[in-house]
C-alpha cells in the first residue's frame, strides 16, 4: 500500500510536493498501488519515487521527472508523458497503450514485457532502453520518426515499421524477424548482428552508410504478404545477405523518375569517364523503381566530390537526350515527315530504349565501360541472386556472336567487324550496334518482309566491309530496305529510325 503522508502530499498540489521533495531529497517517496487518475502532475518531481501497480491511467504527466521511478506494472493508459524523463526508469509489465511518449526520455529505461500499443514515439530517446519481451504485436509504426534511436538489442519481433524513418538509427542486435519495413528509410542505420530473417524489405531506401556487417538473416521477402522470397529456396549463407545488400563505400544515386533513355545514358557515362579522367568512375548498380523510375548507383573514388558528379552527369545525360532528339528532327523534317510523326517516332524510340535488358546489351558491347556489378540490382521488381556484370557481358556478347536471331551468318559478321573499323573508324562501333538492332527488330517481320530484310542486312554488312566501299551499292540496299518498312503497319516506326541513323553515320542521304 502507499505510503498514506506521501499521498495526501502529491493530492495537495504539485507545488507543495515539489517543494517537500526539495526539503526531503533523500526521501525515496512510496506511492506503490496510488490511485492518480485523471490527475494533473505536470512537471512533477517524482524521481526515484515507488509508483509500482500505480493507475494513471489518464494522468498528465508530461514534463514530469521520473528518472529511475519504479514504474512497473503501471497503468499509464492514455495517460500524457510528453518530454518526462524517463531515464532508467522501470516500465517492465507497465501498461503503456495510446500513452504519449513524444520527445520524452527513456534512455537507458527497461519497458519488457510493456505493452505499447498506439504510442507516439515521435522524437523520442530510447537510448540504450530494454524492450526486451515488449508486447508490440500490435503496435503499429508506420510513417514514424524513429532516425537517431538506439534500439540495441531490442525485440521488435513482427513489427510494422512500413514507412518509418529510421535513419541514423543503431539496430544493433535488434530482433527485427518478420519486420514489415517497406518504404523504410535506413540511412546510415546499423544492423550490425541485427537478425532480420522473414522482414519484408519492399523498396526500402538504404546507402553506403548502412552497416550491415554481421547482420543474421536467413531470408526475406521483397513484397508485402510473404511474396518474392530471396532466395528463392534454402537460406543465405553466413554473410552472403550484407553482400548482397551493402551499398559500396563511396557511390552517386542517378534518380530518373520519369524513365531513362538507356542509349543517351551510356553515351553521356562515357563522356562522364572522359571529363572524370583516372577516376575510374564505374556502375555500381542499376534498380528498377515503382511505374518507370529507375535508380542507376555509380561507384566513385574515395573522397570524390559526389555532388559535383551527380550534376555533371545529368547535365551530359540531358545533353545526350537534347542531340538525340535534334538529330531525328533534322533527317526526319528534311524527308517531309510531319511534326506529329517526328514526335510519335521520338516516343517510340525512347520507349525502345527505356528497357532494361538494353542497357545490358549495350553495355556488353562497350569496351570503355568495363566495371559493372549488378549484385542487388532489381530487375523488373525483382533482385539478381549472386551475378557479377563480367558474368552478365561474357552472357549477353556470346549471345548476340553465336546464338543471335541470324544463326551462323552471326559468325561471319563477327568477323566482319575489324573491317568495318578500318573503313569507318570511330563510326564503327556504332554501325555494328544499328545493324544488330535491325536484325533484331526484323525478327517480328511477317516471314516475307523478315527474309527480305535479313538477306538485305547481310548483303549490306558484306558492302560495309569491302576495302573500298560502293556507296552507290551501300545506298541501294538502304532505300530497299526503307521499301520494306514502308509495307509494315507494326513496327515500321522504329525500323526506319535506326536506318535514319545508319545513313547518318554512313553519310549517306536516304531517298
Amino acid at each position: 500500500m502507499a505510503n498514506a503522508e506521501h499521498l495526501r502530499l502529491i493530492k495537495q498540489g504539485i507545488e507543495t510536493w515539489n517543494q517537500w521533495r526539495k526539503k526531503k531529497t533523500k526521501v525515496k517517496p512510496d506511492l506503490f498501488g496510488a490511485d492518480l487518475r485523471r490527475v494533473n502532475l505536470s512537471g512533477v518531481n517524482l524521481s526515484k519515487a515507488n509508483l509500482r501497480r500505480a493507475n494513471l491511467s489518464g494522468t498528465n504527466l508530461s514534463r514530469a521527472d521520473l528518472q529511475q521511478t519504479n514504474l512497473s506494472k503501471a497503468n499509464l493508459n492514455k495517460a500524457n508523458l510528453n518530454k518526462a524523463n524517463l531515464n532508467k526508469t522501470d516500465l517492465s509489465e507497465a501498461n503503456l497503450n495510446k500513452t504519449d511518449l513524444s520527445e520524452a526520455n527513456l534512455s537507458g529505461a527497461n519497458l519488457s514485457r510493456a505493452t505499447v500499443s498506439g504510442i507516439n514515439l515521435l522524437g523520442l530517446n530510447l537510448n540504450e532502453a530494454n524492450l526486451s519481451g515488449a508486447d508490440l504485436r500490435k503496435l503499429d509504426l508506420s510513417g514514424v520518426n524513429l532516425s537517431r534511436v538506439v534500439l540495441c538489442g531490442a525485440d521488435l519481433t513482427a513489427l510494422n515499421l512500413s514507412g518509418a524513418n529510421l535513419s541514423s538509427t543503431d539496430l544493433s542486435g535488434a530482433d527485427l524477424s518478420g519486420a514489415d519495413l517497406r518504404t523504410t528509410q535506413v540511412l546510415g542505420t546499423k544492423f550490425e548482428q541485427t537478425i532480420l530473417t522473414g522482414a519484408c524489405l519492399q523498396d526500402w531506401n538504404t546507402n553506403s552508410s548502412t552497416n550491415f556487417e554481421g547482420a543474421i538473416c536467413e531470408y526475406v521477402y521483397l513484397k508485402a504478404n510473404q511474396k518474392e522470397r530471396r532466395p528463392r529456396e534454402g537460406n543465405f549463407k553466413p554473410g552472403e545477405f550484407a553482400t548482397l545488400f551493402q551499398q559500396a563505400i563511396d557511390t552517386v544515386d542517378l534518380i530518373f523518375k520519369d524513365g531513362i533513355d538507356w542509349q543517351a545514358f551510356v553515351h553521356s557515362f562515357k563522356d562522364l569517364r572522359r571529363q572524370y579522367a583516372g577516376q575510374d568512375l564505374s556502375i555500381q548498380a542499376i534498380e528498377k523503381k515503382r511505374g518507370s523510375a529507375f535508380v542507376v548507383r555509380l561507384e566513385v573514388p574515395e573522397h570524390s566530390d559526389q555532388t559535383a558528379v551527380e550534376e555533371d552527369a545529368k547535365i551530359l545525360y540531358r545533353g545526350q537526350l537534347q542531340q538525340i532528339e535534334e538529330q531525328y528532327q533534322q533527317l526526319f523534317q528534311l524527308q517531309g515527315w510531319q511534326i506529329k510523326d517526328y514526335r510519335s517516332l521520338v516516343h517510340e524510340h525512347q520507349q525502345q530504349n527505356s528497357r532494361l535488358m538494353r542497357i545490358v546489351e549495350t553495355m556488353a558491347d562497350k569496351e570503355s565501360v568495363s566495371k559493372y556489378d549488378l549484385r542487388g540490382a532489381r530487375f523488373n521488381g525483382g533482385f539478381a541472386e549472386n551475378v557479377e556484370g563480367d558474368q552478365i557481358s561474357k552472357e549477353v556478347t556470346n549471345h548476340q556472336i553465336f546464338n543471335g536471331p541470324v544463326g551462323n551468318s552471326a559468325v561471319n559478321n563477327y568477323g566482319n567487324m575489324s573491317a568495318i573499323q578500318n573503313n569507318y573508324g570511330s563510326n564503327a562501333e556504332e554501325i555494328t550496334r544499328l545493324l544488330s538492332q535491325l536484325r533484331e527488330k526484323s525478327q517480328s517481320f511477317p516471314n516475307e518482309q523478315k527474309d527480305d530484310a535479313l538477306d538485305l542486312l547481310d548483303d549490306l554488312e558484306g558492302d560495309l566491309s569491302k576495302a573500298e566501299p560502293d556507296q552507290g551499292r551501300i545506298g541501294r540496299r538502304l532505300k530497299k530496305l526503307i521499301e520494306i518498312a514502308a509495307t509494315l503497319t507494326i513496327g515500321s516506326a522504329a525500323f526506319s529510325a535506326d536506318l535514319a541513323q545508319l545513313a547518318t553515320n554512313l553519310n549517306i542521304p536516304l531517298p
